[in-house]
């Protein structure tokens, strides 16, 4: 598997505590999976969940952090396992500036 872990203390319980936030759909999705996807979810998220440095540089400015909090922790985790999977600086820089510009349409659907 590639990418650079960026570890977070994350349980299954905070997932789901979590899932609050978020629509309906993901939680019928989480509900629905089985404990042994349950278990692999909460695994990469440990390992790459937390915050890249490449979207810590770009949340540095207000209009791209405002952006960045008005999304639900669980939205967060999601986009920083995706950032924090690729293989190259390079494909990460860009995923970072992406997922600022997708954040606020996958906020919208909640």
């Amino acid at each position: 598997m590639g990418g650079r872990p960026v570890p977070i203390d994350v349980s299954e319980s905070d997932i789901e505590v979590a899932l609050s936030d978020v629509g309906a759909a993901k939680r019928d999705a989480w509900v629905s999976s089985s404990p042994r996807r349950r278990r692999r979810y909460v695994k990469l998220t440990r390992r790459f969940g937390g915050d890249p440095p490449e979207l810590l540089a770009l949340i540095a400015d207000d209009s791209n952090r405002q952006v960045w909090t008005a999304a639900p922790w669980l939205i967060q985790r999601e986009y920083c396992r995706w950032i924090n999977k690729g293989w190259t600086l390079a494909q990460r820089q860009k995923r970072a500036a992406k997922s600022l510009v997708l954040i606020p349409d996958d906020t919208a659907m909640l």
